[in-house]
């Protein structure tokens, strides 16, 4: 009798300690274009946290968290979509942001991996302006004129390829 109350109080206390982490826990739902929440939120804070997303973290799914995805599914080989499923999220949250990512940066990015080709692009003569890790006019200009220089197609952006061929690694 002493281990059916033993038993019993055990999955007693295990129900009552999972019982808030059950009310706390937020359904995922299929982010689309306008939606605003915390659950935006937390999908801005890791795209963020992995480098794919460069704007305020306000909890509103607009332009920038848009493209912040895209760049996600880009990067990892889905197809590019203008809303973000419950499987992306998962996803998303579960990524783990390699030492070595590149990502396609694009006009008005930021980050390690601007700055890292600004060095790079300065040290070969293309880039002339300051190292500050956002990917505008004269960093823009400077990728243009390599790709022009070593006959690959000219864009404004710079893909993973791209990159890994202005530093050395391609």
């Amino acid at each position: 009798m002493n281990n059916l109350k033993r038993i019993v109080s055990i999955v007693l206390i295990t129900l009552l300690a999972l019982a808030p982490v059950a009310t706390l826990a937020a359904p995922y739902r299929t982010l689309y274009y306008g939606d605003n929440g915390s659950d935006v939120k937390v999908i801005q804070k890791k795209l963020k946290s992995l480098g794919f997303f460069n704007g305020t973290i306000g909890g509103n799914y607009l332009d920038k968290t848009t493209a912040a995805v895209r760049r996600f599914e880009e990067y990892y080989g889905y197809t590019k979509t203008n809303y973000c499923t419950v499987k992306m999220q998962r996803h998303i949250i579960n990524a783990v942001k390699p030492s070595d990512v590149y990502r396609t940066i694009h006009y008005g990015d930021y980050g390690e991996d601007v700055k890292n080709i600004q060095r790079r692009l300065k040290a070969m003569g293309y880039f002339n302006g300051t190292i500050g890790g956002n990917y505008l006019k004269q960093t823009r200009a400077a990728v243009k004129a390599f790709q022009r220089d070593f006959n690959y197609k000219v864009t404004n952006y710079c893909t993973m390829h791209m990159q890994k061929v202005i530093l050395g690694k391609a």
